[in-house]
């Protein structure tokens, strides 16, 4: 492997334009965009042009240094390696409001004082279903709540709108849940 990542202070790799070809024979080209040398870990950034838009797309590779087999300076000339580091997508300030709600809403997912059975269901229902906990009951829908042990004949209309809206996810909610307990063996 070449030696341009073995140095613990990365900062002169950062930016440079390298071409990459893991153990199994993949092979990559980019811009080192991070190295962390405690974990021996490379992140690349991988620039194309979208063949419809023209414009830049940007992926991003994580590579143990094991699993690469040779490491080559890109054949571009020192200028323009220069030039790439201003081509590295900065780090933005990550929205704490967003990252708050993504992980309430995950813990709203967790029934508390619920069986193991009871969480599989619900979260074989909520890929399908709006779903959430209401103590230890499910309330599909907003409408139709399923209560211990969770099977059909557990199903209960909760909104007592004489429509068809009602009973057609009534029928839907039933129709759901079957389905999921047979696949999960229930």
């Amino acid at each position: 492997m070449n030696s341009i990542v073995h140095d613990d202070n990365a900062s002169p790799i950062i930016g440079l334009k390298v071409k990459l070809i893991t153990t199994s024979d993949i092979v990559y080209e980019g811009l080192v965009y991070a190295y962390e040398p405690t974990i021996n870990l490379l992140v690349l950034q991988e620039i194309k042009l979208t063949s419809t838009s023209k414009k830049k797309q940007h992926n991003f590779h994580l590579l143990k240094l094991s699993f690469i087999k040779e490491i080559l300076k890109s054949t571009s000339n020192n200028s323009e390696n220069s030039n790439m580091k201003h081509e590295l997508i900065p780090v933005t300030k990550v929205n704490e409001h967003i990252i708050t709600k993504r992980e309430h809403d995950a813990l709203n997912k967790i029934g508390l004082n619920v069986s193991d059975q009871a969480q599989l269901i619900f979260d074989a229902l909520s890929k399908t279903l709006p779903v959430k906990w209401k103590d230890d009951s499910i309330l599909v829908l907003d409408e139709v709540l399923i209560t211990d042990p969770y099977k059909v004949e557990n199903c209960k209309v909760l909104i007592k709108k004489n429509n068809a809206n009602n009973s057609q996810a009534f029928a839907r909610v039933c129709k759901v849940l079957e389905g999921e307990r047979k696949r999960l063996g229930l």
